[in-house]
């Protein structure tokens, strides 16, 4: 299909899903992308941080992308539609709840949110399918940033680590002490500091 995110295709190939359902502008996926990725449970430190990389890459041009759930993917939405600019999240369960949400409604009527799922709009919670939209997130950014990852354990990690060793996209980690982001630039990955400078 002519709509079909063609970066996700020529980074994924074969490993693309079939089908993408949505809701939204698609038009939005010829926008450049900085991804955010992190932790649900966030200090407000976080918080402040995530906002601070959305203005700057906003401000450069960029649409953000995220996984849309709650912690780091909902602040950085939120962030860069409050900014006015663009944002896509690849959803991985309850699209169709997700739809019904006032804020949901209010952004993709004005244009500037789009959601993707490879799964059924109706599909529970599964952690299968949570890890599975972390390749999108990676291979349709130019650079994504970790904000906040565990050490070993959970999406996040497993995410950043797949997107290293399987090339699928450019793994930044925010050069804080949380020993999962520590480690990730151990294995790789390019740092971001407090003063927003990025080391290769």
């Amino acid at each position: 299909d002519n709509e079909y995110p063609k970066l996700l295709k020529n980074r994924l190939g074969q490993k693309c899903p079939p089908l993408f359902y949505y809701s939204g502008d698609l038009n939005i996926l010829n926008n450049k992308f900085i991804g955010f990725v992190g932790s649900r449970s966030v200090s407000n430190d976080d918080i402040i941080f995530t906002q601070k990389c959305v203005d700057f890459f906003v401000s450069k041009g960029y649409a953000i992308v995220s996984g849309g759930a709650k912690g780091v993917d909902r602040v950085s939405t939120t962030r860069a539609l409050e900014s006015g600019a663009k944002a896509i999240e690849f959803i991985s369960d309850s699209l169709s709840k997700r739809i019904k949400e006032d804020d949901t409604i209010s952004a993709i009527r004005k244009g500037s949110l789009l959601l993707l799922s490879s799964n059924i709009p109706s599909a529970g919670f599964d952690v299968g399918n949570a890890m599975q939209r972390n390749k999108y997130i990676y291979s349709l950014s130019e650079q994504t940033i970790v904000i906040k990852s565990d050490y070993g354990v959970g999406g996040t990690w497993a995410g950043a680590k797949e997107a290293l060793s399987k090339g699928y996209g450019s793994v930044c980690c925010w050069d804080h002490e949380y020993q999962g982001n520590q480690e990730l630039i151990k294995l790789g990955a390019s740092f971001i500091n407090d003063d927003l400078v990025i080391t290769l």
